[in-house]
């Protein structure tokens, strides 16, 4: 199966925007943009997994750094709390891990 990288990237954004409540316009500028630039590294590591050339954990653990890179960028600019800013991006990675799983 293959996983439409650009419908995700949506789906993770409207996780963040559910998550995030009312501080979602606060991050809704920065999240699009980091996931937009680092949409091609999500879709190498979503087709890596459908390939079979990483396995559950490497990929968990791969997504996990993406997580704390758009962590550290939302905190660096000060446009949300560090709790926030985890509960929102839990949530658009757990649409990512989930898309990708289900497409195996």
């Amino acid at each position: 199966m293959s996983l439409n990288i650009n419908t995700t990237i949506q789906q993770m954004l409207n996780a963040m925007k559910t998550e995030a409540a009312g501080g979602w316009d606060k991050i809704k500028d920065a999240s699009n943009s980091f996931l937009q630039a680092h949409k091609q590294r999500l879709q190498q590591l979503a087709d890596q997994r459908l390939n079979n050339e990483i396995d559950d954990d490497f990929l968990k653990a791969r997504l996990a750094d993406e997580e704390d890179i758009l962590k550290a960028e939302l905190i660096a600019e000060k446009i949300i709390t560090e709790s926030a800013a985890q509960q929102a991006i839990n949530a658009a990675f757990s649409v990512l891990e989930t898309a990708i799983l289900n497409a195996l």
